[in-house]
């Protein structure tokens, strides 16, 4: 897991003294809301906990018709940025697992610029599929891809479908999220 630094649903409150020089912010309610720190001393507090406060204030579930976000309760997070092992912003790997297997292997390029995906079945074929959007290019087999696959299908072993959220760091895998 990544480390968690502070989790609240008042942004006035956010210590941002005691956090360290980078950190990421997100939404727990909600998809893409992210504002990454690289050096807190550069940043403006007000505009983020006024960003924060917009966040909480929004119904992301309804506004993109993703409504299990709807369920969500909603709060700010606070993380350890984590650096790929390649790339500073590491791969996003999503495995769709069905039933406790891993079938296909949804690979983010870009997250936070020019966002591509590629799709891969588990044994690393290529498929000319994609979801969302535009198709990005190939990747070389992650090194630690078997157990980012044994660790997908474990966490997916009591769901008819779930996707599992992994990143593959400098400091091993970790984990992103259940959807």
């Amino acid at each position: 897991l990544n480390t968690v630094y502070y989790v609240t649903d008042d942004p006035q409150k956010i210590p941002f003294e005691s956090l360290p020089s980078e950190f990421v912010i997100k939404s727990t309610h909600g998809s893409g809301q992210t504002i990454i720190v690289d050096d807190k001393e550069q940043e403006d507090f007000e505009m983020i906990r006024s960003q924060c406060s917009d966040w909480l204030k929004t119904e992301f579930g309804h506004e993109t018709r993703e409504y299990w976000y709807s369920n969500i309760e909603p709060r700010i997070i606070i993380e350890r940025k984590i650096r790929g092992t390649k790339q500073e912003i590491p791969l996003d790997y999503k495995f769709f697992v069905f039933h406790g297997n891993a079938e296909y292997i949804q690979v983010n390029i870009g997250r936070f610029s020019d966002l591509t995906e590629r799709f891969y079945d588990k044994n690393w074929n290529v498929m000319e599929f994609t979801n969302a959007y535009e198709k990005g290019p190939e990747i070389e087999k992650p090194d630690q891809l078997e157990e980012m696959i044994s660790i997908a299908e474990k966490l997916g072993e009591d769901f008819d479908f779930v996707r599992v959220d992994l990143y593959q760091t400098e400091e091993g895998i970790i984990f992103g999220e259940l959807t």
